[in-house]
């Protein structure tokens, strides 16, 4: 009993210690991020006085160079990163991204398992047994591979969870994150657009 407690002492530290920075789990795993305002400013520096370059809107994605600064712009705390988009190189304002601090929510999970639908789907379960799923390209895995494929009872091929990882925990860090949405799949000739929580990042613990 002693030793389980010990261990849910440890993961709640290290929750802790990721929901406040102390630990970072960023540099190494974020690659890209996607812009969550319309007319978003990409500027030539890391200030709201540099020359604006271009304006992106909802979902449009951007690799990721370099995180500067933090800065507060109108009351909301954030990171400033330098990107490329659209064969151009400038500085987007975190809040404004799919990096955005704002909202965050720090979760330990367990990985628990993946299945084919319309898409790869990936599951986690929290401490109260909910199972999270997991589907977009949204999520940032941070290249843990958490699905393979394999066969399952009727010897068909299969998409399953990679063993390795099954039954472990991880640190997840979540948002929610506006996306495009397909509304007449298979054919996804019409999308809408919605709000659904995403892995931002995460690290496994156990």
């Amino acid at each position: 009993m002693m030793k389980k407690n010990n261990l849910v002492i440890s993961l709640l530290m290290i929750a802790c210690s990721v929901a406040f920075g102390q630990i970072n789990m960023e540099d190494t795993c974020l690659k890209h991020l996607y812009i969550q305002g319309d007319n978003v400013n990409v500027r030539a520096e890391p200030n709201t006085k540099a020359t604006v370059i271009m304006q992106l809107n909802k979902t449009e994605n951007c690799e990721i160079l370099e995180r500067g600064s933090k800065e507060t712009i109108s009351g909301k705390s954030d990171f400033w990163y330098k990107v490329t988009c659209k064969n151009k190189t400038g500085w987007v304002f975190g809040a404004f991204t799919s990096l955005k601090l704002e909202g965050r929510k720090t979760l330990i999970m367990t990985f628990d398992g993946c299945d084919m639908g319309d898409f790869v789907h990936t599951y986690f379960k929290d401490d109260t047994g909910k199972r999270w799923d997991f589907y977009t390209s949204y999520n940032n895995y941070c290249n843990y591979n958490f699905c393979t494929i394999g066969t399952d009872k009727s010897g068909h091929d299969a998409w399953m969870g990679e063993p390795q990882y099954m039954g472990k925990k991880f640190v997840l860090v979540l948002n929610d994150l506006f996306k495009q949405s397909c509304v007449d799949w298979p054919e996804c000739k019409t999308f809408t657009m919605i709000s659904e929580t995403s892995i931002i990042y995460l690290k496994q613990i156990e």
